[in-house]
């Protein structure tokens, strides 16, 4: 809220029963329309709940809300908190629209021992290869950082990093938005604080080459961020960092390798399953509803559609190398 949205109501929504707290969600309030606290840098939204019937009791009190809309994203499929909306949408006579935003690629650590046994016989030897050559070019160095120590210096190196790829061209990095680098440094400070933070750094005679800013906790080992120097792009460094974050998840017990983001070629040379991301919007049956209804269904779309246009013209000078 502080990066991205300081002029709306952050709020939450609190489900209590026999003593205890069973459900909450957060919610923003912009004039008449309710959303979730969320965009194209959040990976997942969700109600906080005990139980599916938690869930469902509290998605059906959002939708008695006085609002002309309610956007939600993204969602998890299989997640339980879309079923709820949407069950509470049609007994609320809202007319929902729904869309596949990102298809999030993801790897399950279960049974997994060590990291460079989840990848084909071809993409290992490659691997392997290309840390021999970096090591014969100089003196390499992985090293995974929680942050305890000169965390803003050790991310600025990072964002640097990130920035020397094709999202610097395109005003895509981080350090490119002055609200982008704002909501980064929190993350990462947020992280840090409570010991969740893994900052996987690829050195080359002490320079960064390439990084993950992850988190890891007990549900999983969520790649945030990720960067390299094109100049090393024939290396693969994003992969060797990316193997050292996979080595501290399974060290730590974590279930999931979650990628995040959409399923781009380089993430899915990593697994073949993915986590379906869906952004759900309703609109009360009165009139005011039915502009924005109308709005959701053809005109949000069509923007959308020529901002992603836009976008692909800079992202086909991607180069290879994650």
């Amino acid at each position: 809220m502080r990066a991205f949205t300081p002029e709306g109501r952050l709020g939450a929504i609190a489900l209590q029963g026999g003593g205890r707290l069973r459900a909450i969600v957060p919610l923003v309030r912009h004039g008449v329309a309710t959303s979730s606290p969320t965009n194209e840098h959040t990976p997942r939204f969700r109600i906080l709940g005990e139980d599916p019937a938690a869930v469902s009791e509290l998605a059906a009190i959002v939708l008695r809300l006085r609002q002309r809309r309610l956007s939600l994203a993204p969602l998890d499929v299989e997640e339980g908190t879309l079923d709820a909306f949407r069950a509470a949408a049609g007994a609320a006579g809202y007319r929902a629209v729904e869309r596949v935003e990102l298809r999030s690629p993801y790897v399950s650590l279960d049974g997994i021992e060590e990291p460079d046994a989840m990848l084909e016989r071809k993409m290992r030897k490659e691997l392997r290869r290309c840390r021999r050559r970096l090591e014969e070019s100089g003196s390499l160095e992985i090293a995974v950082d929680p942050g305890r120590d000169d965390l803003d210096a050790l991310l600025a190196e990072a964002f640097a990093v990130e920035g020397l790829q094709w999202k610097g061209e395109g005003g895509t990095a981080i350090t490119s938005s002055p609200q982008t680098h704002a909501f980064y440094l929190d993350v990462a400070r947020w992280a840090a604080s409570r010991g969740t933070l893994r900052l996987v750094n690829l050195r080359l005679d002490g320079r960064m080459i390439a990084f993950e800013l992850d988190i890891l906790d007990p549900s999983g080992l969520y790649s945030l961020k990720a960067g390299f120097d094109p100049e090393q792009a024939r290396f693969s460094p994003g992969h060797l960092v990316a193997l050292a974050a996979i080595a501290e998840g399974l060290a730590a017990g974590a279930p999931t390798y979650e990628l995040l983001g959409d399923a781009e070629p380089y993430k899915m040379r990593w697994t073949e399953t993915t986590r379906e991301m869906r952004s759900f919007e309703a609109s009360p049956g009165t009139a005011a509803g039915t502009v924005e209804h109308l709005r959701a269904k053809y005109v949000r779309p069509a923007r959308r559609r020529i901002a992603r246009r836009s976008a692909s013209l800079v992202s086909f000078r991607r180069p290879a190398g994650r």
